[in-house]
């Protein structure tokens, strides 16, 4: 499923959630329908039914009517599951407000204290208190409503950028041009990987979620991402992450051990290869140590949110080209990947099952569709560093 979403002026943030998550979910179902989505300009919106979903809303909640009042008791925090490609296991994520855990109040606000919008991944759906402040992967921990809108998809002039929609069963990705005030872009997904060894003793699903955003990163930003990513970085309103999810210990200190998230942050403005003391959680909720989780050396290796150097502004294809067996130059693009040093008898990619790749900058324009063999690609372009921008396979 495709869809691009321009949502009615002074719309709060929970009506907002609301109609995607009714979207993603009817999808589904197959009864998806712009018509059934109550904040939206339908004229200057779009939908390709494609592939559907495969989202579900978890079990025990549901999607209150278009005609009942915003509320963050009601539309805070909403739980999908969908069944994994290899293993025909179940995976969760979550879309919800970047509202404060306690009580997400401020959801209804329509004001510069607008909530932004989240994709998380989710630990734990069986928690009675679904707002647990390690369950999901990414949320505003503070009980002050000041900086609800510094992550997440919000503009308090009534969304005015339009908000693109990817949904099938092995991912989900939000993508707009502008995600608050002038800022932008932003992306953010939730993608299924491939099976380990240990990966498939255990009863999870690897996944992977991605926060990419280019405006105003700090530099002193550390590579630590706490368990349930950050929500606010002071001078960082965009911040640029990536968690992984359900990853089985490989390493010689915990063997076997599942972390429910294990998280990696960019430094500065171009990312390199992520490493160091890398900080996750638990599926308990306790802290865990990267040392620990993937093994004596702590260190890893992944292209996901590294950008091939600061100094690559406008190189494009010249610097990302390839060969075929005609001696052709191509285009390449490669997978989102993570490789842990080690021990790790894994490297997981994430965009074979999903479709979706890192791609050169400065190649297209953004939102560009680009046809690969008999495939369909949107372009999406993050910034002019050289390896900013990804390949999105439609559905």
């Amino acid at each position: 499923m495709y869809a691009k979403l321009k949502f009615n002026s002074a719309v709060p943030a929970a009506k907002a959630v609301r109609d995607i998550v009714r979207l993603i979910t009817e999808s589904a179902a197959g009864n998806a329908s712009l018509s059934n989505l109550g904040s939206i300009d339908v004229s200057n919106s779009t939908l390709t039914a494609g592939v559907n979903s495969g989202w579900t809303l978890y079990t025990g909640q549901s999607i209150p009517t278009n005609s009942t009042a915003a509320s963050y008791s009601s539309d805070s925090f909403y739980t999908l599951q969908a069944t994994s490609a290899t293993n025909s296991r179940t995976k969760y994520c979550a879309i919800h407000g970047n509202c404060h855990f306690a009580s997400g109040s401020g959801m209804t606000y329509t004001s510069s204290n607008a909530a932004g919008i989240l994709l998380s991944n989710v630990n734990d759906p069986t928690l009675a208190n679904a707002q647990n402040s390690y369950n999901f992967g990414s949320g505003y921990s503070s009980s002050s409503t000041s900086y609800m809108n510094d992550k997440g998809w919000s503009s308090v002039s009534g969304y005015s950028s339009p908000l693109h929609i990817w949904a099938d069963p092995t991912r989900i990705i939000l993508y707009t041009d502008t995600w608050y005030s002038g800022r932008g872009p932003l992306l953010m997904g939730n993608f299924e990987g491939n099976q380990g060894p240990l990966d498939v003793w255990r009863a999870k699903c690897p996944t992977l979620t991605i926060y990419d955003s280019t405006y105003s990163l700090s530099s002193n930003a550390d590579h630590a991402v706490r368990g349930r990513g950050d929500s606010y970085w002071s001078e960082n309103y965009g911040g640029r992450y990536f968690q992984l999810h359900n990853m089985t210990s490989h390493g010689s200190t915990n063997p076997g051990v599942t972390a429910a998230h294990v998280g990696f942050t960019t430094d500065s403005y171009s990312a390199e290869p992520v490493y160091g003391s890398v900080t996750g959680t638990s599926t308990s909720g306790a802290s865990m140590s990267l040392l620990n989780t993937w093994g004596s050396t702590a260190r890893a290796n992944s292209n996901i949110i590294n950008n091939y150097g600061s100094t690559s502004y406008t190189q494009g294809l010249a610097n990302h080209t390839g060969f075929d067996s005609s001696g052709s130059s191509t285009l390449v693009a490669e997978p989102l990947y993570f490789s842990a040093h080690g021990g790790s008898p894994t490297t997981y990619n994430f965009s074979t099952l999903t479709g979706t790749w890192k791609a050169p900058s400065n190649i297209g324009t953004n939102m560009e569709q680009v046809t690969i063999g008999s495939d369909t690609y949107t372009y999406v372009t993050m910034s002019t560093i050289s390896g900013h921008s990804y390949l999105i396979k439609n559905t």
